[in-house]
């Protein structure tokens, strides 16, 4: 799963190419290939200036839960926050919905399937679009929790 972008829909930015940037590229929308769940991951990076330090909130798209807890592994990340927006197939009520992760859990059924399971702020539970539901579960594995420290996530 990727985001995509066409070469069409690239913005000539000419204050970046003036400031030498090569690298960056800049798009007025993305497609997401497949009809899945997507991570807003918000960092707070720090900063160091010459005077003193300082942090700056960055904002990411990411389409896996593994893609997520990479990002908030990165060097130089203060506090972050994890949501995920559910695709309207997985809502009875065909709207999209965006919910403040709590933990993620690698949980198993008593027919011995896995899943991934999402536990929210709100209190409500989801597995995740890409495993099966399963009613009745045991943890098998956290895999993330906001309480956790981020040296401590798998």
């Amino acid at each position: 799963m990727y985001l995509e972008a066409r070469k069409s829909w690239e913005i000539d930015n000419q204050i970046l190419t003036a400031l030498g940037d090569t690298e960056t590229r800049q798009f007025p929308l993305i497609e997401i290939s497949v009809n899945t769940e997507v991570f807003h991951v918000e960092l707070d990076i720090e900063y160091n200036d010459e005077e003193e330090p300082y942090s700056l909130m960055h904002r990411f798209f990411c389409l896996t839960h593994d893609q997520a807890l990479t990002l908030i592994k990165s060097e130089r990340v203060i506090s972050h926050k994890i949501s995920l927006m559910t695709p309207r197939f997985v809502s009875q009520s065909k709207k999209y919905a965006i919910h403040d992760v709590e933990e993620i859990l690698l949980v198993e059924g008593a027919d011995k399937r896995r899943a991934i399971l999402y536990r929210f702020c709100d209190g409500t539970e989801s597995t995740s679009c890409m495993s099966d539901e399963i009613s009745e579960y045991e943890v098998k594995k956290c895999l993330y929790s906001r309480n956790m420290p981020e040296n401590k996530i798998d």
